[in-house]
């Protein structure tokens, strides 16, 4: 099993700014480019979203609006599923919370699972099933060992089969890359 993230999320910014939406260039390298809540690379996706950890549009959290300990860096899928959404009795996990990963899982196929009754709400309402977690998930790694393919075959022999193979490799890799480009438009 394999953490929903490949980094961890921190919230570093000790700023207090007025408008949240000013927060946005800390916010995404404090989540290191990706959402909050399924990992998701911000690559792959258009404008990110911040959201609300707990929701403006709820009356008991509006004094959160602005606090940076309350906004995520988030995918437009998870943060327009979870909307103004919060649950009372098992509520959403806080992704930089230390116990995020007991929740929630991929599985080696990068499949999101939930572990917990809280994983389970969260992997409910926040549409964590969606194949597109599993796909970017899957595409992150061809990324890694393309680059890893990439130095080696600066070390292979002109050409040898090896550099052959490396390179149907990577304009397979190539092939994929443009595919995934088309899916997530």
């Amino acid at each position: 099993m394999y953490s929903v993230h490949k980094k961890k999320p921190i919230r570093t910014c000790k700023k207090s700014l007025e408008r949240y939406t000013s927060y946005r260039s800390y916010i995404k390298e404090d989540f290191h480019h990706s959402c909050g809540y399924c990992g998701d690379s911000d690559e792959f996706y258009g404008h990110y979203h911040i959201d609300h950890f707990k929701p403006q549009g709820d009356a008991r959290f509006v004094h959160l609006k602005t606090e940076y300990s309350n906004l995520v860096y988030s995918c437009p899928f998870c943060n327009l599923s979870k909307s103004d959404t919060w649950l009372d009795q098992d509520e959403f996990i806080d992704p930089c919370c230390a116990t995020y990963d007991s929740h929630l899982k991929r599985n080696d196929k990068g499949k999101i699972e939930p572990i917990t009754k809280n994983g389970k709400n969260m992997y409910k309402h926040m549409k964590l099933y969606l194949l597109r977690h599993e796909l970017i998930w899957v595409i992150e790694k061809i990324l890694v060992q393309q680059e890893e393919l990439l130095k080696l075959r600066d070390t292979l022999e002109e050409d040898s089969d090896k550099l052959k193979v490396a390179d149907a490799f990577i304009e397979l890799q190539n092939t994929i890359k443009s595919y995934t480009r088309l899916y997530m438009e």
